[in-house]
């Protein structure tokens, strides 16, 4: 090995914090040539490296910028529109179906250091730092994006965004909610708009979740709360116009809860997956009954580490691959009524590895498609639930 060269590799190996001066200067050297030596990329946040075979990685900030630039960290899908944030921590969205070859994304102006996205039915709402937070609207009619700052949210550990309103937990375990109320979503039935109000009979929440109008918090003995307008996620209180905070009873003690369209649901410490609401995944229990809201054990869906729910699906990340309960769409009539089935005639279809996607970290689905993250910071798109869903490449290096 040349001497210098010896000398250089034990001088960075050794002493780690040597001066920004001293790293300059050995950075500038030139390298001697190295005929067999391969290297490949490495993506190491802000900045770019190479490893060589020699063993050691140099870095320099790279300048970034472009709809690929740096990886993916989150994404979501609205009803109208979806969004990632890169690993600069800039936001990029789309209109309508992300997996349509038309609808490419553009950089979000105003918005830079964000660092989670909240998804609603109808908007997004970013976070910078965990400290300030803003909601990112589309415009029907124009398409054009536009912001709204939430200064009365600060330091949250939890949000829920509805079609109008937004509920957030505070590191005390009360929940505020703000927004329309004109569905009781933000906890007391009433009808007027409210700037920020603690929602009443809550209090040792650890996670706040929503969907359009209704909202639900696990607490701290692990069951679940629901309180807002009517939908069967609320169970038999499901029927009225406006309910105010109810214990969802039946639930195993869950570790975390997630929403979506008219269904929740939850994982155990122990990875099982339990489900509640509309449609409920009726091959479980052999009849198809849209009023049982009472909540089942969804085996298929067991161990999955994250689950993300639609209006005819339940999906989750089971050994890196997408599996889906998609419900069949065909009508099932309330016990009773004239044309009551049973489900072998429309159960819901289980989907595994939707897209041949592997090596999934994260999921998002909503009306206008379905995304995932890979673990090597790429995201993905498609179109439906369904094993033959054609995954396109959105960005990510």
């Amino acid at each position: 090995m040349n001497p210098k060269t010896k000398h250089q590799r034990e001088l960075f190996e050794r002493s780690p914090q040597m001066d920004a001066r001293l790293l300059d200067e050995y950075h500038s050297r030139p390298s001697p040539p190295r005929a067999s030596a391969t290297c490949h990329a490495e993506g190491l946040g802000t900045a770019t490296g190479v490893r060589c075979q020699s063993g050691y990685v140099r870095t320099r900030e790279a300048s970034c910028a472009g709809l690929n630039c740096g990886t993916v960290k989150a994404v979501g899908v609205t009803d109208r529109f979806g969004c990632y944030v890169n690993s600069q921590g800039n936001v990029w969205c789309w209109v309508g179906d992300a997996a349509a070859s038309t609808n490419v994304p553009s950089p979000i102006a105003g918005l830079s250091n964000v660092t989670a996205l909240t998804t609603g039915d109808r908007s997004l709402l970013v976070s910078v730092g965990g400290t300030s937070y803003s909601e990112l609207t589309l415009d029907q009619t124009s398409l054009v994006f536009s912001l709204a700052a939430h200064p009365e949210l600060s330091n949250l550990t939890s949000l829920g965004l509805g079609s109008a309103h937004v509920c957030a937990l505070e590191a005390s375990g009360t929940v505020l909610c703000s927004g329309s109320n004109s569905w009781g979503q933000l906890g007391d039935c009433g009808s007027s708009p409210v700037s920020l109000l603690e929602v009443p009979g809550i209090a040792n929440a650890t996670q706040v979740a929503a969907t359009a109008v209704t909202n639900c918090s696990l607490l701290l003995d692990k069951s679940v709360d629901c309180w807002g307008g009517a939908s069967f996620i609320l169970g038999p209180y499901g029927s009225a116009a406006c309910s105010s905070a109810q214990l969802i009873q039946g639930l195993p003690a869950l570790e975390q809860i997630a929403l979506g369209g008219d269904r929740g649901c939850g994982t155990t410490a122990a990875g099982a997956v339990w489900c509640w609401g509309s449609p409920i995944p009726c091959a479980m229990h052999g009849t198809c009954d849209r009023q049982d809201t009472v909540p089942r054990h969804v085996p298929l869906l067991d161990q999955a580490m994250e689950l993300a729910l639609e209006a005819d699906a339940t999906c989750g990340i089971i050994d890196g691959k997408i599996r889906c309960d998609i419900d069949a769409g065909q009508d099932c009539k309330p016990t009773g009524d004239a044309g009551a089935r049973l489900c072998t005639s429309n159960a819901p279809i289980f989907v595994d590895r939707i897209g041949g996607l592997t090596s999934v970290s994260i999921l998002a689905t909503g009306a206008t498609g379905r995304c995932a993250i890979l673990k090597d910071g790429t995201l993905w798109c498609w179109s439906g639930n369904r094993q033959a869903a054609t995954p396109i490449s959105i960005s990510g290096l």
